[in-house]
């Protein structure tokens, strides 16, 4: 099976108390990496002001990051390999702000999109399954690209069940479009009325990195980026879906 050697996260929040007792936890300095400068909060307000029906439904922080009001899902600023593009709302019979997404992208030297993130939140009834959720937005995407090949698990969470870290479903496809390799991954979780789905597409493998003639580390970086950040943005989803 061909997949990037499944990012294993291993929650292990229970074993801090085995510091010693005189043991000061020390905060790490942020990393410039999630940080958004001025410019990019200063384009993230001009989104989120000029997207209709935002009242009421996103709020913007003072370091840029985006507050969905409805599902308490906190948006970062951006990701080390893609920024804040788009804050989607999407009609529902349920109200404003009950189906909405965050939405990152990085483009290419030829100004077209080689790597998307996608944070989705839709209200749903309390009795919708993580299954049924998972097989609904898979079912979607093979709608979409009907000649997506499945590669099996994109993201294996380990869990000892001491972690607000929450279930989850995934799964990633290949596919080829006008000749370039594509790799799309899904993960679904279920809780306190809300399904979230993180949708990626980036170029190439998800287990393999190439960096064109001509390409820089940073180009490198990026790529790597791209094959993390399903994992990161999982972990967005935590705070949201705390048990």
């Amino acid at each position: 099976m061909r997949r990037i050697a499944n990012i294993v996260l291993l929650l292990f929040m229970g074993a801090a108390p085995a510091l010693a007792d005189t043991a000061v936890p020390q905060r790490s300095p942020p990393n410039p990496a999630w940080i958004a400068s001025p410019e990019a909060i200063a384009r993230t307000r001009a989104i989120v002001a000029n997207t209709k029906g935002t009242d009421g439904v996103f709020t913007v922080g003072d370091d840029g990051s985006i507050r969905h009001v409805q599902s308490r899902l906190l948006c970062p600023p951006k990701f080390p390999n893609v920024d804040f593009w788009h804050a989607e709302i999407f009609d529902s019979s349920l109200g404003p702000g009950s189906d909405i997404g965050c939405d990152y992208g990085r483009n290419g030297p030829d100004g077209y999109a080689i790597s998307k993130l996608t944070i989705f939140a839709t209200k749903v009834p309390d009795d919708l399954t993580l299954d049924q959720a998972f097989q609904h937005y898979r079912g979607q995407l093979l709608r979409v690209a009907p000649g997506a090949k499945s590669e099996g698990q994109a993201l294996d969470v380990k869990n000892d069940g001491s972690s607000s870290f929450p279930d989850i479903r995934s799964e990633e496809f290949a596919e080829t479009r006008d000749g370039q390799d594509y790799t799309t991954q899904i993960l679904v979780a279920v809780g306190k009325g809300w399904v979230f789905e993180i949708r990626t597409t980036f170029e190439g493998a998800s287990n393999r990195v190439v960096i064109p003639q001509g390409g820089t580390a940073h180009d490198g970086a990026l790529a790597m980026g791209d094959r993390m950040m399903l994992a990161a943005a999982y972990v967005v989803l935590a705070a949201a879906l705390a048990k």
